[in-house]
């Protein structure tokens, strides 16, 4: 395949050179391979871009400043995939404002400074963290930041993050959270039935109360609508039973018109059980299409394969995780998803943060990469920031512990 780089330049790339190609150049900065990954040109997608690199050739090249051979190799050597390493050190940030368990977190798109979270008596707050050269300007100019690890300090002193209480909409547990594309607004479902949309205002919080609309729930009698995820045209649907559902989306006048129920897929091992959680992630190289994941209250945890052109789910892997007595949300490594093999990331009875490897298949053993210690109480909700320089999570006592991944990895 002929690649033109610089106008008279033309390379001709074997697929395992350009794979190491491509690693190199989205691992120089984080936020790139998300913005690749939602890239589109002319209805074309990034999976076809991706496609378009792949093609089998020959190494070679008609100019002269083609790499060599042995910083080819060398370059293989160090981008290897496999030795990626999920290490932190150290917490950016601990937050007991919550007096009751966290039930749900979840940061802002395409940013690392944002995120809300919400907990088991309907509270909603929205943490706002300034930037890191704000914090070493006013440590520079003889500032020094106060030895408590709880944000209130911080916020009297103005050097640390803003945490903002929502005015009160939910008299349930928050159970789902979602930011719009731009993240000029917040989406907070509730136990309760109750779907609000909260105005951003630019950044500016607490916002307001856009909408208030109860949410219906029931394909059939005794059936409900346990979780809610979306794309650009489905959305997906986790029931009481353990079924997901998959409905495309039908516009007319560039308003939806309809919703078509197209199948549904079961993700349990054997008992009924509700699906408390999905997450939608546009690309997956392992499966070269969308991933949905999935977990449900008897701890099955799935990925499913969507392929969204013929309306269709398929489970590619799966795990069987331990019983738990309250609803355990995982997370995808948003990351992962892209260079190499899925992981997700756990909260636990034992106070813990597992990242975890879905091997391919059904029921395999899900494979421990890393062991986050620091909660005092079981960990029921994690969301990963986008370029994965941070994690969150938040337990039974109404604790949020945001982590801060190490930057060489």
């Amino acid at each position: 395949m002929e690649i033109s780089a610089s106008g008279s330049a033309i390379y001709l790339v074997d697929p395992l050179a350009a794979q190491r190609l491509r690693e190199h150049a989205i691992s120089t900065d984080r936020s790139s391979r998300v913005f690749r990954e939602l890239w589109s040109l002319n209805g074309r997608t990034y999976t076809a871009y991706r496609s378009l690199l792949g093609n089998p050739a020959s190494l070679r090249s008609s100019s002269a400043h083609a790499p060599h051979a042995g910083e080819l190799s060398e370059t293989r050597l160090n981008m290897s995939s496999n030795t990626r390493k999920y290490t932190f050190h150290g917490v950016k940030l601990i937050c007991d404002e919550s007096r009751v368990a966290v039930t749900i977190v979840r940061f802002a798109n395409i940013r690392n400074d944002l995120l809300a979270f919400g907990n088991l008596d309907g509270d909603l707050w929205v943490i706002r963290f300034p930037p890191e050269d704000d914090i070493s300007m006013a440590a520079d100019s003889g500032s020094s930041a106060p030895s408590s690890s709880t944000t209130k300090p911080y916020r009297r002193s103005g050097l640390g993050p803003l945490v903002s209480k929502m005015p009160k909409a939910h008299v349930r547990a928050i159970s789902s959270l979602d930011w719009s594309f731009d993240n000029s607004q917040l989406m907070s479902v509730g136990e309760d039935g109750m779907l609000c949309i909260w105005d951003a205002g630019g950044g500016q919080f607490p916002g307001t109360v856009q909408l208030k609309c109860q949410v219906s729930g029931a394909f059939q009698k005794d059936l409900k609508v346990s979780a809610v995820e979306v794309s650009n045209h489905h959305i997906f649907a986790g029931d009481s039973a353990g079924f997901i559902h998959i409905l495309r989306c039908e516009m007319q006048g560039g308003q939806l018109h309809r919703l078509l129920w197209q199948m549904k897929l079961s993700v349990l091992r054997a008992q009924k059980a509700p699906v408390i959680h999905l997450e939608f992630v546009p690309f997956c190289r392992a499966t070269d299409t969308p991933i949905l994941l999935s977990n449900s209250r008897d701890g099955t945890v799935s990925l499913v394969k969507v392929q969204e052109k013929m309306n269709r789910l398929e489970i590619h892997s799966w795990c069987n995780m331990p019983d738990t007595s309250r609803d355990i949300r995982a997370a995808v490594c948003p990351l992962s998803v892209i260079q190499d093999a899925p992981r997700i990331v756990m909260g636990a009875e034992d106070s813990s943060v597992y990242i975890l490897h879905l091997a391919p298949g059904a029921g395999q053993k899900a494979n421990i990469v890393n062991t986050l210690k620091g909660h005092r109480a079981p960990v029921a909700a994690v969301s990963f920031a986008f370029d994965e320089s941070l994690l969150s999570s938040g337990d039974s006592a109404g604790t949020l512990i945001v982590w801060r991944r190490s930057s060489n990895v």
